[in-house]
Formats: C-alpha cells, sequence, structure tokens
C-alpha cells in the first residue's frame, strides 16, 4: 500500500506507512458493517495481489511483501495488516511467526497491530514463549530466525472497541507482553463513559468516527467523555475524525462549514438525532477533527 496518510502514524520524526503481508478478513462485530478495506478490496481486486472478484476479500498472504520493512532505511510508524487482521485464524502461526520476525530484525521502525480478536493475539504469544520468557521465531517463512525477548519495544499491539459490549477485548490485550497498549474506539458506536476501568494499563487510546457509505453518527458526548476519560486517567488520546457526520453543537468550533437548514434536513432525510444532538452528513474531509477547537494529537512517549 505505500505511504499512510492515516492521521495517527503520522507520528513527528517518522515516516507513516502501512505494511499488509496479509489482506482480508470476515465480520466479527458491529464496528465491521462498513469497513473501509473491504470496500477497497472491490477496487483491487484482480491486482495488487488481491484475488478475482468474489473471493478479493479472503484472507491471503502475501509472502512477497514480507521483506518490505527490511528495505527501508528512515524510521517508520508501520500499520500492520492495515488491510485485514493479522490474527484472524485463516492467518497461519508460521506466517505471524515471519512477521514478528521482521519487527525484531528492524528495531528503527515502530510496529503498530491492531486486531478485534485479541484472544487470539494472546495466544499466539503465550503458545510460543519458552519457560526462560523468550519467543522463538521459526517456521517456512522466517528467514534467519531467532530467539527475542518480549516485548518488543517497537511493538505496539492495540484492539478495536466499538461498544461497550467489547470491552472484555481490553483484558486480553491487558494479558498480552507489549511494549505499548492501545485500544482504537473507532467507529465510536456508543457511550463509553459507564466503563472508564477499561482503559486500565493502557498507554494510548485513539478515537474516531465512521466515514464512508452506510455510515453511523458519532454523538459529540461520546468523544467527550472518552477525552476526559483519558485526561483522568492520563492515557494520551488522539482524535482521528468525526467521520461522514458533523454534529451541530460542534459548528462554533468549524464556522466555515455549511450546514443546511434544519428543516430542510428533515424533509431530505439527511440528518440524524442522537440524544439532543443533530448531525449532519457532510463527509469526512468537511467535517475535520476538530474536537471543541483544536486536534487531539498525543501519542505514547517511549523510550528512545
Amino acid at each position: 500500500m505505500g505511504k499512510s496518510k492515516i492521521e495517527w502514524l503520522q507520528r513527528p520524526g517518522t515516516i507513516g506507512e502501512s505494511w499488509s503481508p496479509v489482506t482480508g478478513c470476515s465480520p466479527i462485530s458491529e464496528g465491521c458493517r462498513n469497513c473501509w478495506a473491504k470496500r477497497m478490496s472491490h477496487r483491487l481486486q484482480g491486482r495488487a495481489g488481491y484475488p478475482e472478484a468474489p473471493h478479493q476479500f479472503d484472507v491471503t498472504l502475501h509472502p512477497d511483501k514480507l521483506e518490505q520493512p527490511l528495505k527501508w532505511k528512515k524510521p517508520r510508524t508501520v500499520f500492520v495488516v492495515s488491510m485485514g487482521d493479522l490474527f484472524h485464524i485463516d492467518v497461519s502461526i508460521d506466517f505471524i511467526q515471519a512477521v514478528i520476525n521482521v519487527i525484531a530484525q528492524t528495531p528503527q521502525h515502530t510496529y503498530i497491530i491492531l486486531t478485534k480478536r485479541p484472544e487470539e493475539m494472546r495466544n499466539f504469544f503465550f503458545n510460543q514463549i519458552l519457560l526462560d520468557g523468550t519467543f522463538f521465531l521459526r517456521g517456512r517463512y522466517s528467514h534467519n530466525a531467532k530467539s527475542i525477548t518480549l516485548p518488543l519495544p517497537n511493538l505496539w499491539l492495540g484492539a478495536s472497541i466499538e461498544k461497550p459490549k467489547y470491552c472484555y477485548r481490553a483484558q486480553y490485550l491487558r494479558d498480552t507482553p507489549a511494549a505499548v497498549r492501545f485500544i482504537s474506539f473507532e467507529p465510536l458506536l456508543a457511550s463509553m463513559s459507564e466503563y472508564p476501568g477499561v482503559l486500565d494499563d493502557m498507554d494510548w487510546v485513539i478515537c474516531g468516527g465512521e466515514s464512508g457509505p452506510g455510515a453511523r453518527p458519532m454523538h459529540p458526548d461520546w468523544a467527550q467523555g472518552l477525552r476526559d476519560q483519558c485526561d483522568e486517567a492520563e492515557v494520551p488520546f488522539f482524535f482521528k475524525q468525526w467521520g461522514a457526520w458533523f454534529p451541530r453543537s460542534q459548528w462554533e468550533h468549524n464556522p466555515d462549514l455549511v450546514l443546511p437548514d434544519d428543516d430542510a434536513c428533515e424533509s431530505d432525510g439527511v440528518n440524524l438525532y442522537l440524544a439532543d444532538d443533530i448531525s449532519h452528513r457532510v463527509g469526512k474531509h468537511a467535517a475535520g477533527r476538530l474536537l471543541d477547537g483544536r486536534e487531539w494529537n498525543e501519542w505514547p512517549e517511549v523510550a528512545k
């Protein structure tokens, strides 16, 4: 996929990059309904390593992409498997080992793995750890394999949580050895205000609304509440985007955005009422990423 424009990859002093030695996935929860990667796979079917339709989003391994990071000289912040889920059950253990092996060989880069299957991620790491605490890399894809000590300092592990019903994913993440643990609340589909404990032992939080066809609006209370929880817990907070919908209550912070009349919206069916707020579908770029008048670009502090 090459250099990435994903906002939370744009860490100062590094190049934002996506690396997809695995593509494809299958839906597992409500956040998957309008999957961006699945939409993109329809555009790429039959090329760039994607299977022909109707199998373009089947889980597919790309061994030819494994060694890409070995060629990158300047430090990068890398989203690993941005077009799928590395810990999908259809990804073989030895292929995951090969991915971890490359990460271990390139300490100049920071790698970010995000999954909706943190129980599989936890099981993978603990099933490979030896009695002395090392992790043995092996398998047919792992060239120059060796034992390493976990956690790898350049590997950040995260779980996606879109609603409180999926907060159990955070516990699997806590049980996994990682230099940095984080939660991505994207798309955020409900308030997390009654579950402050979900942030325990977390080093970072990403928050964002949904974009694209069929996008569901994010109430500003949900984003503000999560930001305030992060502030209280002293967890860095990154607000990625409003998504396709922009709340009228935030209009004073984006006065250049032209919003339609409420009456016209009701008759046209282009607004949604979420509690005491109204959201207008204006598109991701118009909605922007200002929350209460500022960008929230916080990353975890890591040892250099």
